[in-house]
């Protein structure tokens, strides 16, 4: 667990390296099938325009062709996205990778482009140009640590098997609904209730937050209460004041993050020992005598 939580301030972003002064700027336009690339030279003129596919092997392609203008470490990549596969080929080569934001660049292609033309090919002309201008005041991002890779990857899996499983239980429930009308009412709380009374109670759900950090830190949060005592009663008591799994996990999730937030500003890891609420549940209270 304590591997987890230290892991954990890197989710949803990188630590931020400034940029070197370069001869190159690179340009990629994302696709979900190809890419397009541009690569500009110091004084803005175009060195080389093309297409990769989203394969291993346009990737390796990629990395090549850069290969050709110089030391990867010298040479920044900007892209419209933080991570993924072609993400992270570019930072093991050693490029210095400046995430951009979309709304950014669609702003800088209106006032640079004025016909309003748009096209791959020159949306990756667009971003090389904005990196090339603006690279003073943008900022690298700095590789995942081996643990934090290691905590994506199952943390995405999860995702995929929840996926599945939510997936095949919408198939039953459609099946159900066809073939056997009335079964969900018979079968362990596959089919919702609605409570309503005179007095209606709503609370409404944070949808504009970082979902990926969220999800971490929820499934942290749930697996945490096999192995914390702190955080078993913290969601015992939740469950006990009548919320679901879902709600419980997230009042978990929100003390866990005063927590994490604690050892960030420290520079400590989560320390049991050191955790107040941790130590008030496991440590027996003296017997008070009455006078």
């Amino acid at each position: 667990m304590i591997s987890f939580v230290t892991g954990l301030s890197l989710i949803g972003t990188r630590r931020a390296v400034a940029l070197p002064e370069s001869g190159y700027y690179i340009g990629i336009d994302w696709g979900s099938a190809e890419h397009a690339v541009c690569v500009l030279d110091g004084a803005g003129r175009a060195k080389a325009e093309f297409t990769i596919a989203h394969t291993a092997a346009g990737f390796a392609e990629l990395a090549r062709r850069l290969r050709k203008f110089g030391q990867a470490e010298e040479i920044p990549v900007a892209i419209e996205r933080p991570d993924g596969r072609l993400v992270d080929v570019l930072l093991e080569a050693g490029h210095p990778v400046v995430p951009v934001k979309s709304n950014a660049i669609k702003a800088w292609r209106d006032a640079e482009v004025l016909s309003g033309a748009k096209s791959d090919p020159g949306d990756a002309m667009v971003i090389a140009e904005y990196l090339r201008l603006r690279h003073h005041k943008l900022s690298a991002a700095r590789p995942f640590s081996p643990q934090t890779k290691t905590l994506r990857t199952v943390v995405r899996t999860r995702d995929d098997v929840v996926r599945l499983r939510v997936m095949a239980t919408n198939m039953l429930n459609s099946l159900l609904d066809a073939f056997w009308p009335g079964a969900k009412a018979v079968f362990a709380g596959v089919a919702p209730v609605t409570k309503a009374s005179g007095r209606h109670r709503g609370v409404s759900y944070r949808w504009a937050c970082n979902k990926r950090l969220r999800t971490a830190m929820t499934t942290f949060a749930g697996n945490s209460r096999f192995d914390s005592p702190w955080a078993a009663d913290i969601y015992r008591r939740a469950r006990d004041r009548g919320m679901d799994h879902p709600q419980a996990v997230r009042v978990l999730a929100r003390a866990w993050i005063r927590v994490i937030h604690r050892c960030w500003l420290n520079h400590q890891p989560y320390n049991p020992a050191k955790h107040g609420g941790a130590q008030r549940l496991t440590t027996p209270q003296p017997l008070t005598q009455a006078a």
